[in-house]
């Protein structure tokens, strides 16, 4: 697996190898390393990656397509760079009719972005798919930006993704297969 050498990793591996991986949707592109492991599936079932982000993220550097042209990954990949959300590209994604077979959610980081994305991925991700949700238990009480200190504590000290994780998630009737490792949760689409 190139690029990749973390526990959680081999985790998402086996759960993505159990099954023909032809597409997956990816957010937040600071997770370069799990992307290329991936690419690296979908590329084995001749599948591709659709990834979106904020337009901010085109000036890392490493950027993300520099570092998939040293993995050899960069021509399976379609980039969407966006200036406020990613929810505005699922709903463009969701017009244009695109399936996919799994998601790795790692952006957003609050109920209203996290929440908001579990429902518009699941009009997008096939029976049989799965969804992986990064940070579970992040919260942003140590955050100094004006943004996190805007909010109100009880905000700042929850970890919003682990509640989209049991409220939203754990609940939905077409879920199934709930695995957490490490910082990571995932589940099944069965309906």
């Amino acid at each position: 697996m190139p690029c990749l050498r973390s526990t959680s990793s081999h985790s998402a591996y086996k759960v993505l190898h159990s099954g023909k991986l032809l597409a997956a949707l990816n957010f937040e592109l600071t997770i370069y390393k799990y992307l290329c492991n991936i690419i690296s599936l979908a590329e084995a079932g001749g599948g591709s990656i659709v990834t979106i982000d904020l337009l901010n993220a085109e000036k890392r550097q490493p950027n993300i397509e520099e570092l998939l042209a040293k993995c050899g990954y960069l021509d399976l990949v379609d980039f969407y760079y966006e200036p406020v959300s990613y929810n505005w590209r699922l709903m463009k994604l969701i017009e244009e009719q695109k399936t996919f077979d799994f998601c790795y959610l790692d952006g957003g980081h609050d109920w209203y972005n996290t929440g908001y994305a579990f429902f518009l991925v699941d009009k997008l991700l096939q029976p049989g798919g799965w969804i992986l949700f990064d940070d579970l238990d992040w919260t942003m009480e140590h955050i100094d930006a004006k943004w996190a200190l805007k909010k109100p504590l009880e905000e700042r000290i929850t970890p919003q993704v682990r509640k989209v994780w049991e409220l939203l998630v754990q609940t939905h009737p077409n879920y199934t297969n709930f695995q957490e490792r490490g910082s990571w949760g995932y589940a099944e689409k069965i309906g």
